[in-house]
């Protein structure tokens, strides 16, 4: 079989033609606006990184070859130590990671494209971890991209390189006027000095299951003991009654 995607060929209605030597992947834009920007995206970093020569591959490069320390990827015996609100907001990730996958893989099956579900589960890590809100008045689209023209999420290269700080020193945001992302720094910056930009106003429970990582001396930082503290009630009201 030829090694390029296209060769010489003679067709009995046209004569001499270009003609595909691998099928593609077939898919087309209004089947994939069912899905969500969540879904989207990570499909089109999945299937991309499937790709010898993906026009993306530079950027691929940049983006974690795994995500073992996020919350969806935490063995079951590590995530049975974690606070019960840790529990559910990992339980949470993975009921969302799972529909997601059953969607994307739904239209790849009627195409016939393989990608294994380890492979998904990478892309879509990528994006929870590094995707950019494009507008604070526009939260994530939950909802069909056919609902929404306009994005509301995005992977920037080079952006999502840079690491939280609660005392950031530069700001960024999307300038809707302008369409495209703005930087402004918040005190100056000297050279070899490292650029934090703010997540936002997380606490370790948070970051952690969400990006894979705790800060020290973090300011929004808690405990939440509201189990604990129902747990301790139900068993002093049962202690109570059996008095």
């Amino acid at each position: 079989m030829p090694k390029t995607k296209l060769v010489l060929a003679n067709f009995e209605d046209t004569g001499r033609g270009l003609m595909a030597t691998k099928k593609g992947f077939g898919l087309h834009y209004d089947e994939l606006r069912v899905l969500t920007e969540y879904q989207y995206l990570s499909l089109f970093l999945a299937l991309h990184s499937q790709i010898e020569y993906a026009p993306f591959k530079a950027y691929l490069k940049t983006i974690p070859s795994s995500f073992d320390t996020v919350g969806v990827n935490l063995e079951s015996r590590l995530v049975s130590f974690l606070p019960a609100d840790m529990q559910k907001m990992i339980q949470s990730q993975k009921d969302k990671l799972k529909q997601d996958w059953i969607a994307v893989n739904r239209i790849l099956r009627i195409h016939g494209i393989l990608l294994s579900e380890k492979t998904f589960n990478w892309a879509w890590c990528a994006v929870n971890t590094r995707c950019v809100t494009l507008s604070p008045d526009r939260p994530p689209n939950t909802s069909s991209i056919m609902s929404q023209p306009n994005p509301t999420i995005a992977l920037i290269p080079m952006f999502d390189m840079l690491n939280h700080d609660s005392n950031a020193n530069v700001q960024a945001y999307f300038d809707l006027p302008t369409n495209s992302f703005v930087f402004r720094t918040l005190r100056p910056i000297f050279r070899g000095q490292q650029v934090f930009l703010s997540y936002g106003p997380h606490d370790n429970g948070f970051l952690f299951v969400e990006y894979g990582f705790v800060i020290k001396n973090n300011p929004y930082n808690f405990v939440n003991v509201d189990e604990e503290f129902l747990k301790l009630t139900i068993e002093k009201m049962q202690f109570v009654e059996s008095s």
